[in-house]
């Protein structure tokens, strides 16, 4: 009989339950596909290049428990991506929890708190902590939360919204001396942008070149960078690229970040947005913020208005006294924080 931190598991199952391996990808991603092909319309497999992109290239690490069955298959996983950030102005690292599945097959074999929760909880328990992962965050749909909320302690911070500009709204504002350059990579100096807009968020991942130039340079997926500068230095930059969310295919702003008291940098950000969706035929642009930041309210002046989504942005909090509340006024997050851009 299988058995892990949390008991017996079944005895029909025999379960083999562990943190990642090298090697366990192949398992992995057969797992994967098969799973959420039966389950997802238009459902793309995923290649191993962007696998190992999203987990083993990652420059924060890799987070992963796995559950296998007697034959060596997947059945189970739990999964993240963990981030650097600045948390109430000290490094900390969060962990976007993602890829969480179980194999339809088995789950009639085992016993509650059931085969979805039987890689989760050591992956709770072995990540997070006020010295490990300080907090653990997603943004699943809602039948996915009440799992997650019954058995892994998620808490909701929000229900997500979104900002959606159509190409007759927009109403942007003068850019005069900000000039707006299309790169391929980001510059070292970019962390200096950060930097200076980092004070005004108690919670933000670190925005420098390693994580910019990891998270958008997905092997399956095409963005366009830009950044603003006035006088040659940056005072802002916006990443962009067509693609889906919430069951809409829009131009989607995946990042954005301005220095403080630079309006003229935003509006040529949101000229060179426009201009790179509307012109390719793209009716829409979408933008998700926190509503406590200040881009909230300075995206709804440009034109941007906002929506409800299906999703709940949910987190587990291991620090005190840190709750869903102060992550509620104090995190600032954009679509590039969320596997779903």
């Amino acid at each position: 009989m299988a058995t892990d931190s949390f008991g017996p598991v079944s005895a029909e199952a025999q379960l083999e339950i562990r943190e990642y391996r090298d090697g366990d990808e192949v398992a992995i991603l057969e797992a994967y596909n098969r799973i959420f092909s039966a389950v997802v319309p238009g459902f793309r497999p995923r290649s191993l290049e962007a696998w190992r992109w999203q987990f083993l290239e990652n420059p924060a690490g890799r987070r992963m428990w796995l559950a296998f069955d007697s034959d060596g298959r997947v059945i189970n996983q739990q999964a993240g991506v963990p981030l650097r950030m600045r948390f109430d102005g000290e490094a900390a690292v969060w962990t976007q929890v993602v890829d969480s599945f179980s194999d339809p097959e088995h789950r009639s074999g085992l016993k509650k708190p059931g085969l979805f929760t039987i890689a989760a909880m050591p992956f709770s328990d072995n990540y997070g902590g006020p010295d490990r992962d300080a907090v653990m965050y997603g943004i699943p749909p809602r039948d996915a939360f009440r799992i997650g909320q019954k058995f892994l302690g998620y808490e909701a911070v929000r229900n997500q919204n979104k900002l959606v500009l159509m190409s007759d709204r927009a109403s942007l504002g003068s850019a005069g001396g900000v000039d707006v350059e299309e790169v391929e990579r980001f510059p070292e100096s970019i962390v200096e942008l950060f930097e200076a807009a980092a004070p005004r968020f108690g919670a933000a991942t670190v925005r420098d070149a390693t994580y910019l130039n990891w998270r958008f340079r997905h092997p399956e997926r095409e963005y366009s960078r830009a950044i603003a500068r006035r006088a040659g230095k940056i005072v802002g930059y916006a990443v962009y690229r067509e693609g889906e969310f919430d069951h809409s295919r829009d131009g989607l702003v995946c990042d954005w970040l301005t220095a403080p008291d630079q309006p003229e940098a935003a509006s040529a950000l949101w000229a060179w947005l426009a201009e790179s969706s509307f012109e390719c035929g793209v009716e829409r642009l979408v933008a998700v913020f926190p509503e406590t930041a200040p881009d909230w309210v300075a995206f709804q002046l440009a034109g941007f208005r906002a929506e409800r989504t299906r999703f709940y942005m949910v987190a587990r909090a291991y620090r005190r006294p840190y709750d869903m509340r102060w992550l509620y006024r104090n995190w600032y997050y954009t679509l590039g924080d969320l596997d779903r851009c």
